[in-house]
């Protein structure tokens, strides 16, 4: 028997020694299953996940758009929004209720309350977003918190607001070199969205799956937009 230590001269292993270590193997306590789950580590309370997302063909048809609709005015938090409600149909299991915060300045803001089932399109997007109310006002339960970080800050992990499940922070957009479907270096906008979730509430999961959602369609934005 391996790992058995024999009690005869120069080792050698006797009967005794066998028997010995029988009994102590059936005394040795069963572990079941579901103790075994319970023993391991917990899942930390609140989770963190992010993606680059290319969004240089989304800047440029965003720019017509504003050019032929002056009056829409949609910004990057917008298109976020609308890929957030589309990507949650098939990522989470509870009707989608975001908060846009408006301001990035300060802590003290305006935010306004944005129902999935009124942004199916870009322009219900923009007009929801623009009845804003005071953040306290705003800060009911809902289901995704999405705010944007201030000029120069690429990346933002932030804890979402009391009774909010989850929080998508965009990152500021910046300039990076990436390869074409040829291999060679070409400029790209680059923008980074972090998802921070209470674990209890949407499954890490969950969270993956509406991030690269919400990638696939922000990358494509003429599918956003169908």
């Amino acid at each position: 028997m391996r790992g058995l230590n024999g009690s005869g001269p120069r080792g050698r292993i006797k009967a005794a020694d066998i028997e010995r270590a029988m009994a102590q193997r059936k005394a040795a306590p069963v572990v079941s299953a579901e103790a075994a789950r319970a023993a391991e580590p917990a899942r930390a309370a609140m989770f963190s996940v992010g993606v680059d997302i290319d969004v240089t063909a989304l800047l440029a048809l965003a720019e017509q758009i504003n050019n032929d609709l002056p009056d829409l005015h949609a910004n990057l938090a917008h298109f976020v929004a609308l890929a957030a409600t589309k990507a949650s149909a098939t990522s989470l299991s509870a009707p989608l209720v975001m908060g846009l915060a408006a301001n990035t300045e300060s802590t003290v803001g305006e935010a306004s309350l944005l129902a999935g089932a009124d942004c199916r399109t870009l322009g219900g997007v923009v007009a929801k977003a623009k009845i804003a109310a005071a953040t306290s006002a705003a800060a009911q339960h809902g289901t995704l918190w999405i705010e944007r970080a201030q000029d120069g800050v690429s990346f933002l992990s932030a804890d979402p607001p009391s009774g909010w499940p989850a929080a998508l922070a965009i990152g500021a957009l910046r300039e990076a070199f990436r390869p074409d479907p040829e291999g060679r270096a070409v400029r790209a906008a680059l923008v980074t969205v972090v998802l921070t979730a209470r674990a209890s509430a949407l499954d890490p999961q969950q969270g993956q799956h509406l991030l690269r959602g919400l990638r696939q369609l922000l990358e494509a934005p003429l599918l956003l937009l169908a």
